[in-house]
């Protein structure tokens, strides 16, 4: 059955780490509350990778807004020098928190010693209630 919502009223989309060019480090995401939803696509944009560098990106729960624990599987496969222009999809499956915990965030490392720019959206969706609130303006046409 179609559902009687746009996908903008049914799909949470946000920015999570803003588009940059990053040298070696770590970034975090803030936590993100997934109560209310069964699913959440990370995606990783990705542009130049420097040479001598590379970016990992994993997803961590926890039962705060500060989550830390690793999810096993959840995470993309290294990105190395030379690699330029792309995305990377990470989908978790909630389970109803039966199986997840409540917050997640992406977790970024830049390695080595040049830059990599790239940026985290998420997409929370299989949402128990619609029509969803959006924190950024949705036009349907």
């Amino acid at each position: 059955m179609l559902s009687q919502f746009p996908l903008s009223q049914q799909v949470k989309a946000e920015k999570h780490i803003l588009p940059a060019s990053r040298t070696v480090g770590t970034v975090d995401g803030t936590g993100i509350d997934t109560n209310g939803y069964d699913a959440i696509c990370f995606a990783v944009d990705f542009g130049v990778i420097a040479a001598s560098t590379t970016l990992d990106v994993k997803i961590q729960e926890g039962e705060t807004s500060t989550p830390t624990t690793d999810i096993s599987g959840a995470a993309i496969v290294q990105l190395a020098a030379g690699t330029g222009g792309g995305k990377a999809l990470i989908d978790v499956l909630l389970g109803g928190l039966k199986t997840r915990k409540r917050y997640l965030r992406a977790d970024s490392v830049v390695g080595g010693s040049g830059a990599a720019v790239y940026g985290v959206t998420y997409q929370l969706y299989r949402a128990k209630s619609v029509p969803v609130t959006q924190t950024i303006a949705a036009v349907a046409v």
